[in-house]
């Protein structure tokens, strides 16, 4: 096995971990207590994965990441007085989380 195989291996073997860590932040910030605070956190951790992901050749998974992150970087853009709560933007993202959750499954 070459250094390159051993790294997609480690990576691939990650996804677990990266998925729980998205799902407890996730399940945070859908809280009617979340704060500014739980989005920057989930929006950190879909900017990594969807940097990572790619880059080891889980293209699926970025271009989910992506999305996902999309919604929230619009969101930290806007005044906060204008933004919606978290937990309605976690509804109307609920199918797009779901599926990036179901694709870091690790086979």
């Amino acid at each position: 096995m070459t250094g390159l195989d051993e790294l997609h291996r480690q990576y691939r073997q990650s996804l677990t971990t990266k998925r729980d860590d998205l799902r407890r932040a996730w399940d945070r910030l859908c809280d009617e207590e979340a704060t500014p605070a739980h989005v920057a956190q989930l929006h950190l951790l879909l900017h990594r994965l969807a940097g990572s992901a790619g880059t080891y050749g889980y293209a699926d998974i970025a271009t989910r990441a992506k999305a996902v992150e999309q919604g929230w970087t619009e969101w930290m853009a806007q005044a906060p007085e204008v933004r919606p709560q978290p937990y309605r933007v976690c509804a109307a993202q609920a199918a797009l989380m779901a599926g990036l959750l179901d694709a870091m499954q690790v086979q």
